[in-house]
């Protein structure tokens, strides 16, 4: 079968892209159609206008597999007009490259591993001459050469000496600090507890308030818990030793305040390390903006909770303390009593006399319970509350002054 130019082919050149339906119903038969592994010869020709491979298109056709084509039909179509490429045609090896035995490609793949191993070898040899030449580097000079694998002594290490005697030198800072903090709320306690113990308004003359829990409440936070207590009873004791009539009311001082400076002290513990605040703070250091201080607002928390069940607690202190303190001194229960309970009418009248919509919610005090819950805990509710504020604005400032050689380091 010839594969050289068609007769049809003058008519329409493009025949091979656009197929003439005339030659589908039995026109003139078209061998690049019958077989279509051979590839048309005017695709061969890259330098016909229109060859295929000029454009780059159909690569694989160019050297077509070995005994598929006979000699001289790859020649393109210049070949039949211009009769150019007559006696020149080309060899096998032009063709397609002789394919390698597994033998041979066994034997590139061995000389192929055996340099890689060269090479890794000269990479670490260089490695090592690298770390010798820095260590001499490092090690010349005046100096001894220190054994690395022997341990340090502390004598021969200044550095780590320097760092010990600052965080000695800091912790004494930090315990002279928290000491004259002790002494100064101290005696700030102990003057409140003196001086500024006052009568509220419209209330029974046996109540009386004084704020020296807050001094406590502030030595517990910033400085230690067991010391608070400790200083809540020096007060006390010293009270004492200056008002020794005052025998019923200082265990129910110490009791209260004892409960309130511990509550709070757990409470602000358990808010401070809570995960809300943990993640503000990630949040605040990932915008590159300083974490802020919420001492404050966990103290003013639990000293809110705190102040409740203080002012609840109360009114158990007072039945189960005072009252049968007191009927130990007097001896008389009775009197005593309905002394107490007159007070608290008079006090109740007083209070709707100025203030008459407290009768729709208490309509009279009929007994010492519900004197105690319309007095008493309120207004210990309040004292207790009036601390927590004032401990909430005060303790930032208190720790800042402890912690203030830490934070300068």
């Amino acid at each position: 079968m010839d594969y050289r130019r068609h007769p049809y082919d003058d008519k329409q050149r493009r025949s091979y892209r656009r197929p003439d339906p005339r030659r589908r119903e039995g026109g003139y038969p078209d061998p690049r159609r019958m077989n279509p592994e051979y590839p048309d010869p005017r695709r061969m020709n890259p330098e016909h206008p229109d060859s295929r491979l000029a454009d780059g298109a159909y690569p694989e056709m160019q050297y077509p597999p070995e005994g598929k084509m006979r000699e001289g039909e790859n020649k393109g179509r210049g070949y039949y007009i211009n009769n150019q490429n007559k006696n020149k045609s080309r060899s096998s090896s032009q063709k397609h490259k002789k394919q390698k035995s597994a033998s041979e490609r066994y034997k590139e793949y061995l000389e192929r591993e055996e340099k890689k191993k060269t090479e890794l070898k000269k990479l670490e040899e260089t490695r090592e001459e690298n770390e010798d030449s820095s260590e001499e580097k490092t090690t010349k000079g005046t100096l001894p050469v220190q054994n690395l694998d022997s341990p340090i002594e502390d004598d021969e290490n200044l550095l780590l000496i320097i760092e010990e005697e600052d965080e000695k030198a800091i912790r004494k800072t930090v315990l002279l600090r928290k000491g004259i903090i002790t002494l100064v709320f101290l005696l700030l306690s102990l003057g409140i507890n003196l001086l500024s113990s006052f009568h509220f308004p419209l209330s029974p003359s046996i109540i009386s308030i004084e704020f020296s829990a807050l001094a406590e409440l502030v030595i517990c936070i910033c400085v230690n818990p067991l010391i608070a207590c400790a200083a809540v009873f020096i007060k006390n004791g010293f009270y004492y030793l200056i008002n020794p009539s005052a025998v019923a009311s200082i265990p129910n001082k110490i009791v209260l305040n004892l409960l309130f400076i511990i509550i709070t002290w757990c409470l602000y513990k358990i808010i401070i390390k809570s995960k809300r605040f943990e993640k503000k703070n990630l949040m605040r250091e990932n915008m590159e903006i300083l974490p802020r201080d919420y001492t404050g607002l966990s103290v003013f928390i639990g000293g809110a909770i705190s102040s409740v069940i203080c002012a609840l607690a109360s009114v158990a202190s007072f039945k189960y303390i005072i009252i049968p303190l007191v009927n130990k001194q007097l001896g008389d229960s009775k009197d005593y009593e309905a002394a107490i309970l007159e007070n608290y009418k008079t006090a109740f009248d007083s209070l709707t006399h100025f203030f008459p919509f407290v009768k729709k919610i208490v309509p009279a005090i009929t007994s010492i319970d519900v004197g105690l819950f319309v007095y008493n805990v309120p207004l210990n509710m309040f004292k207790f509350l009036c601390c927590a504020a004032l401990a909430a604005i005060i303790c930032p400032a208190v720790n800042n002054y402890i912690n203030m050689p830490r934070n300068n380091k």
